[in-house]
């Protein structure tokens, strides 16, 4: 790859250490505004940088070593374009809790043809009209209000209205006490 050819010259180079929860992460981050010979063969519109992430983690006596390669929209420094790859892994992680702590969906058995896919555009379609809900209770508590509302409105006998003729007029006092219907006066 470009980033790890030890010629190449990186634009920007940027490392974080964290430690926390017993780990040690290191993140090393590379950018590279130099990518003509990248938009010669593949021409993709609004391309102006590359990234490549390393990150390095030690837990206890095992280290592990993970790679990620970035395209960026923005000629974009090695310390911005880190924040802007954690905190787009941070929506990432925060949606799939959300799905799996509210909708159980690592549980989810579904695995043939478009299901997976219709079940999840459906979960995050629930999630957007339960976030619009404007009361402070967790996502859990509106769901099973949401539930409970549903089973009682599924008992409660409701008119059935139906209108053949949607531009009917709507007939007079007259009309109506000259068919025998009990009515109102009107006001």
């Amino acid at each position: 790859m470009f980033l790890d050819d030890p010629l190449t010259k990186a634009t920007t180079e940027h490392t974080t250490v964290d430690a926390d929860h017993g780990r040690i992460e290191t993140r090393g981050i590379s950018v590279s505004t130099d990518i003509d010979w990248l938009q010669e063969r593949h021409r993709w519109p609004g391309l102006e940088a590359i990234g490549k992430v390393t990150r390095t983690r030690e837990t206890g006596d095992k280290i592990s070593t993970e790679t990620a390669y970035y395209l960026f929209s923005t000629p974009i420094t090695a310390e911005r374009g880190g924040e802007v790859v954690r905190s787009h892994w941070g929506v990432e992680n925060r949606l799939h809790w959300r799905l799996d702590v509210t909708m159980n969906e690592d549980a989810a058995r579904n695995r043939m043809d478009n299901g997976p896919h219709n079940l999840a555009v459906l979960r995050h379609m629930a999630l957007n009209v339960m976030g619009r809900e404007e009361s402070k209770t967790s996502l859990r508590a509106k769901f099973k209000k949401s539930r409970m509302e549903s089973r009682l409105s599924r008992q409660t006998p409701r008119p059935i209205l139906k209108c053949d003729y949607p531009e009917a007029i709507i007939p007079t006092a007259r009309e109506l006490d000259s068919l025998g219907i009990p009515h109102q006066p009107q006001m």
